[in-house]
């Protein structure tokens, strides 16, 4: 079962998209440049999609991500913690870049939540789906 439900537009435009992939898993793309407010765009969206709903995990997209902006780091702590908050027991990212990955393992560690990093999309989805 495909579950189509997507919050407004931000003003973080087209870097950012977060929809459900399937019950009970998010998952967030972006695009380019990776700064505060795409970060602030999809913690605005999750909170908005798990309001009334329960989150198990979430896969995150980089795979279109151009570089990062400064403060990222500190804002993406932010993020997964929320998603912990919302009830993520797992989080899988899909990388394709050094400095990605090194971004994300630094994340991870500083939130405690279970991240596994993964070349594709696909990948990401099926260990979120095992």
């Amino acid at each position: 079962m495909e579950i189509r439900a997507h919050a407004k537009a931000t003003s973080a435009g087209g870097n950012v998209r977060v929809s459900w992939l399937r019950e009970g898993v998010l998952g967030i793309t972006f695009r380019g440049r990776l700064g505060t407010a795409e970060i602030e765009a999809a913690m605005s969206q999750l909170a908005a999609l798990t309001e009334h709903r329960s989150l198990e995990g979430v896969l995150i997209d980089t795979l279109a991500i151009e570089g990062f902006m400064l403060h990222v780091g500190e804002r993406a702590e932010r993020a997964l913690l929320l998603a912990r908050e919302r009830g993520a027991r797992r989080v899988a990212f899909a990388v394709a870049t050094d400095a990605s990955r090194m971004m994300t393992a630094s994340v991870a560690f500083a939130v405690q939540l279970p991240v596994k990093m993964f070349a594709t999309r696909a990948e990401a989805l099926a260990y979120l789906d095992a």
